[in-house]
């Protein structure tokens, strides 16, 4: 997973929830928000927020093909209305990413799979050591780093993060670095392509997969 340093609220979101307030008398839900003209330029934000790749598995997304995701799910109010996690999750910019569909929109993983978990306990993207808790395989794999770390490997789980179309996709992508690698260099100047937003602002699709391998096994 690559870290995702989230940035200011929109001003045009603070305003709408703020309008709502006025206007009803009550915090909004999510349902509220959705597809008004300030969700659709939401999405947009994340997009570039995230330099168009999933939030959890890294492919390439562009809003069409993902959807608005709540890391801690707005259902969880529901479930323990004393948790610190049950406050404010509708529509807190901080617990708002984007998230990929799955495969061809079969949620076969991430937020879409994630929702299958009644009460489910990862690792944010936003964390700052996120992308120093999990290694790659040549085969795609994805691993925690530390097999006594189980925040790691619940998260892979609760993701789908090993499914098979995924990781012949990050295989793929790692390869692809490989060829292109010069084993007799360190390669830092292709690891930095990597590590950056292209001039379009976005990141290559597995990016953190391929920088692992760049380092490993170049």
């Amino acid at each position: 997973m690559k870290r995702i340093v989230k940035g200011k609220e929109p001003s045009d979101f603070t305003a709408w929830k703020e309008q709502f307030r006025q206007a009803h008398g009550k915090e909004p839900e999510y349902k509220d928000f959705r597809m008004t003209p300030e969700w659709k330029n939401l999405i947009q934000t994340l997009l570039k927020e995230q330099g168009y790749i999933c939030c959890y598995c890294m492919q390439r997304i562009y809003g069409e093909d993902s959807h608005i995701e709540h890391f801690v799910p707005r259902d969880i109010k529901n479930t323990d209305p004393h948790s610190m996690r049950a406050s404010d999750v509708e529509l807190n910019y901080g617990n708002l990413f984007e998230s990929c569909n799955g495969e061809h929109w079969d949620w076969s993983h991430c937020g879409r799979f994630k929702d299958r978990e009644s009460d489910p306990i990862l690792l944010s993207p936003a964390q700052e050591d996120i992308e120093e808790r999990f290694c790659y395989g040549l085969d795609g794999s994805i691993d925690a780093v530390h097999a006594d770390d189980s925040a790691a490997m619940s998260t892979i789980r609760i993701l789908n993060l090993n499914d098979t179309v995924l990781k012949r996709h990050r295989r793929t992508a790692i390869f692809t670095a490989l060829k292109n690698a010069d084993p007799k260099s360190s390669n830092e100047a292709l690891i930095d392509s990597y590590s950056r937003q292209d001039e379009s602002g976005m990141f290559a699709p597995y990016c953190m997969a391929v920088i692992w391998a760049l380092r490993e096994f170049s």
